[in-house]
């Protein structure tokens, strides 16, 4: 039996820093958007009941569909490099060494989201395949996330997949399908710059003194005045040509630009899908085939 799945990636409308806590990891908030951007993974199993042992009884195999010139990195997480730095690999061997059940399955993975493009595409991977698990009932939900805050910080998200205010280190979702009463109509560019997260961080430099999260309604009736990316005070000075994509998109005239994530990737919002497609008709012409543009809808 075959099941494919849409492993999508997801945008920060919101994201802001708070502080060191004492476990070292940093206090965000954030406001996570699934983007309609794929990774496309096929599982196949012959046999519901005949159990996965060891890590090697579920062999990933991947296809890299990246197009842009860091498509590298990914292949070194990959069968071709060292698999087992690959998410996917880390939640089999994380499921088995609690001792549940999974069936011995193939997984085939075609990955079309760049590595440290800042949409989170690894841990979609990995929240996917912890979200298909739910849905064929082999593990429940709360043992799901507690699985996925051991994965990474962003792929608690993906076992939700909707609109939600993410808080703590990231492993805290508060699912917001219907808080925003409007589509965001929006441009990202998925470049191939790769941005480190641990050196963002320590440029930050946050302290431990603690800083109140946002009250929610304020995003929800003043969005364009009160969303920002705090990530976008160092990760412009870490990578200077993300300036001169800001400034292209700045060109279009869009309701907000925002950094996702740490980065590299850059996404501008619009009022609606007509001026959207108008201001990705214009990038285009300006730049060529340069620089990769996608739109969306979310």
């Amino acid at each position: 039996m075959y099941f494919t799945l849409f492993s999508n990636g997801k945008i920060n409308l919101y994201l802001r820093v708070l502080y060191k806590r004492e476990d070292h990891y940093h206090e965000i908030e954030s406001i996570f958007a699934p983007l309609p951007i794929f990774d496309i993974i096929t599982i196949k199993i012959k046999n519901f009941s005949d159990y996965a042992i060891q890590v090697e009884d579920c062999p990933i195999k991947t296809t890299n569909r990246i197009h842009i010139n860091n498509k590298s990195l990914f292949e070194e997480v990959s069968e071709r490099g060292d698999l087992t730095k690959n998410l996917i690999y880390q939640l089999l061997q994380i499921l088995l060494e609690k001792n549940i059940k999974i069936p011995k399955m193939e997984i085939y993975l075609e990955k079309y989201i760049p590595p440290g493009s800042g949409v989170g595409g690894g841990s979609s991977n990995a929240g996917t395949i912890l979200r298909f698990l739910t849905q064929q009932k082999i593990i429940d939900f709360s043992t799901a996330l507690r699985i996925a805050e051991k994965i990474g910080s962003d792929v608690p998200f993906f076992l939700y997949n909707t609109i939600s205010y993410v808080y703590g280190k990231g492993e805290k979702i508060k699912p917001l399908p219907f808080f925003f009463k409007y589509k965001f109509y929006g441009i990202i560019c998925l470049n191939s710059f790769s941005i480190s997260t641990k050196e963002a961080y320590q440029r930050l430099k946050r302290n431990h003194i603690k800083k109140p999260h946002i009250k929610l309604e304020l995003l929800k009736n003043n969005y364009e005045q009160y969303a920002i990316n705090e990530f976008e005070e160092v990760v412009y000075q870490m990578e200077p040509r993300l300036n001169e994509i800001k400034n292209l998109l700045l060109k279009t005239n869009p309701k907000k630009v925002l950094l996702t994530g740490s980065g590299s990737s850059i996404f501008s919002l619009y009022d609606n899908e007509k001026k959207m497609i108008e201001s990705y008709e214009l990038l285009k012409k300006m730049e060529g085939q340069t620089i990769e543009f996608r739109t969306f809808i979310i």
